[in-house]
């Protein structure tokens, strides 16, 4: 039954994506991949002995361009392992679909370290509830943290999170090992990032859009999240939350729904949008009655 509703799936979509529309687009995924030589505008306070570097020897090799940051661990300016982005990062992440950030981190220092990301909308500050715990092996690991009140706790100032994505004006990445905060641990560290990727709602396969093909990679998320995790390395509420509260369950499927029809290909034909819900409710049928 499940492959019966996929079929009316593709072709409610693909009905769709034939049909004229009125002008649509969507912003791929943003990322940060230093491959410019320039630190892309992550920075620490101003007064800061050690600013964020590019070097080379990322995770595709000695030639691939990483941001490395350093913090001295001895009270003082950059004691604490802490680097922020005003300008590319800030904006309003609920219209740009992000669903949360993918980074990938290496530790070269001595001591583990505890990453999380943190955002800022005038006075108020979130930050992640859980830290990615990157062990000192100078390896590279990827590392993903969701923007969802799940994910995410604030830490000062009482905005709702959900007004602080409308309007975010900074974000800052470090270690905190003894839970959410936005100052960073002060710890002697050494510790590189690359490809700062934003996650876009939707796009469940991966692959920088959403369209007709991420049908398949969601329902695999719907039905087996340990298999979509296995195959794409993140937890299907990564892609898939669409109605944003921290999971990807049945009531994500009306966000699929409107995504498809609107945000990415315009305003179809009310026939088109009557097929396309008429597979996904088959689907969700399908599913609960395995």
């Amino acid at each position: 039954m499940i492959g019966r509703s996929l079929r009316a799936l593709r072709l409610a979509t693909l009905l769709i994506l034939a049909l004229p529309t009125s002008a649509a687009a969507i912003v791929s995924h943003q990322i940060d991949d230093f491959e410019d030589e320039s630190v892309m505008g992550w920075v620490e306070g101003a007064v800061s002995p050690d600013m964020p570097t590019n070097e080379e020897g990322g995770p595709a090799g000695p030639d691939d361009n990483y941001i490395e940051n350093v913090s001295t661990g001895v009270f003082g300016p950059g004691a604490n392992l802490v680097m922020f982005n005003t300008s590319q990062w800030a904006g309003d992440y609920t219209a740009a679909n992000v669903a949360g950030i993918s980074m990938d981190l290496a530790n070269f220092g001595d001591v583990p370290l505890h990453m999380r990301i943190a955002v800022r909308r005038s006075s108020t500050w979130y930050a992640s509830n859980d830290a990615f715990e990157l062990p000192a092996d100078g390896m590279w690991h990827f590392a993903a943290f969701g923007l969802t009140n799940a994910d995410m706790t604030g830490v000062q100032g009482g905005t709702p999170l959900s007004d602080v994505l409308l309007d975010v004006g900074e974000i800052r990445l470090l270690s905190a090992e003894l839970g959410p905060n936005f100052r960073g641990d002060t710890v002697e560290a050494r510790q590189g990032t690359d490809n700062i990727r934003a996650l876009l709602v939707g796009d469940t396969d991966c692959d920088g859009d959403v369209d007709f093909d991420d049908i398949d990679a969601f329902v695999l998320g719907l039905t087996s999240p340990p298999a979509y995790e296995a195959q794409f390395g993140l937890r299907p509420s990564l892609k898939g939350d669409t109605d944003r509260d921290g999971d990807q369950d049945f009531d994500d499927i009306p966000g699929l729904v409107d995504i498809l029809t609107g945000n990415i290909i315009g305003v179809p034909e009310p026939a088109a949008i009557w097929l396309l819900c008429w597979g996904l409710g088959w689907l969700t049928i399908a599913a609960r009655i395995r």
